[in-house]
């Protein structure tokens, strides 16, 4: 079986909502790994934050796509590696 990637993006109130850590443990839960290839911290309270990550499932491209599906809930938005 051939590890699917992609890249998904992550933005709003993500560090003090606790939802990048909710995301990144459902990653993990999921069966997958990830890198975080960006990330910028808004530095006031009525900033933005956004996280880039590389997400791999070496299940291939279907479980890849189940998780992001699940991601979405959260607002996860895949960027690209659409289907493996």
């Amino acid at each position: 079986m051939t590890p699917a990637r992609a890249t998904l993006e992550l933005e709003g109130h993500i560090i003090d909502s606790l939802l990048l850590a909710k995301v990144l443990d459902q990653i993990l839960d999921g069966g997958a790994d990830y890198d975080i290839v960006d990330v910028l911290i808004g530095r006031a309270r009525h900033d933005h934050s956004r996280a880039i990550l590389a997400v791999t499932h070496p299940e291939g491209a279907e479980a890849l796509d189940q998780l992001c599906s699940r991601l979405a809930a959260h607002g996860v938005r895949r960027v690209d590696g659409a289907g493996g």
